[in-house]
């Protein structure tokens, strides 16, 4: 008898938890560009790792610190969202466009990004975040 691999743990389509973290993506997305560290702070979790367009991988700290004091946004713009919730843990990816600056670096552009939800105690925060320049089509 064959014996077949793992199943996948991809739960079927769960609409509310779907829209849940479809706003709490553009929930994320307005605190990005309003640099607003109280929110930020209650949808990122502690172990939060940043992958960056450059390929850095930084941690929660790092990253705060960095949209407190060097990210400027003047707009942020997501679209083509698609949500997939595998249990308690769910990826967001989608297409942001965005003009501004990180350290005095214009980083205007379209971005694909993919960040990783877990629910922890009843909420959906962010572990990990991955972002990539793109090309506009």
């Amino acid at each position: 008898m064959e014996t077949q691999g793992p199943k996948r743990s991809e739960a079927p389509s769960n609409g509310v938890a779907e829209q849940e973290l479809k706003r709490l993506d553009r929930r994320l997305g307005r605190a990005l560009l309003r640099c607003d560290a109280t929110a930020l702070l209650d949808l990122i979790a502690d172990d939060y790792t940043f992958t960056t367009p450059l390929g850095e991988v930084v941690n929660k700290s790092l990253t705060m610190a960095g949209i407190h004091s060097l990210l400027v946004l003047n707009s942020l713009d997501t679209n083509s969202v698609a949500v997939r919730i595998y249990g308690d843990t769910a990826s967001v990816c989608g297409i942001a466009t965005i003009e501004g600056r990180f350290n005095k670096q214009d980083i205007d552009g379209l971005y694909r990004y993919s960040d990783v939800y877990m629910r922890r105690h009843g909420r959906w925060q962010v572990v990990a975040t991955q972002a990539v320049s793109v090309e506009e089509p």
